[in-house]
């Protein structure tokens, strides 16, 4: 009786750890494309599903970057409007633009580990 308790035990951990984690699925990719991620996957010395990831990340974290931006502008633009502004907007663009960089610059180190 025992050993099925931990085949049960193992499976529900299995269940748990799947729980949480999302799939996706891309139909119909084409054939130069498919040929291109898996040459950028093994020129980066990864499995294709870990070379997306971590494009896929890149890409996140770039959107969540303009994001910002464009909050920071808003917010430097509602300033300018409402009181003395101490720093100019294209200087709050100008430093999100770099952290920007600097973001994508460390996920696409870590994507190539």
């Amino acid at each position: 009786s025992e050993p099925l308790v931990r085949v049960a035990l193992t499976n529900v951990g299995d269940c748990l750890h799947n729980a949480c984690m999302v799939n996706i699925l891309i139909r119909d990719v084409p054939d130069t494309v498919h040929a291109q991620l898996v040459a950028g996957a093994e020129a980066a010395g990864q499995s294709l599903q870990r070379y997306l990831l971590h494009r896929l990340e890149a890409q996140a974290a770039q959107t969540d970057i303009e994001r910002a931006i464009g909050e920071w502008t808003s917010l430097a633009q509602a300033r300018a409007a409402s009181t003395d502004l101490s720093w100019a907007a294209a200087d709050l663009i100008g430093e999100a633009r770099h952290e920007r960089d600097n973001h994508v610059a460390q996920v696409v180190d870590d994507a190539r580990r």
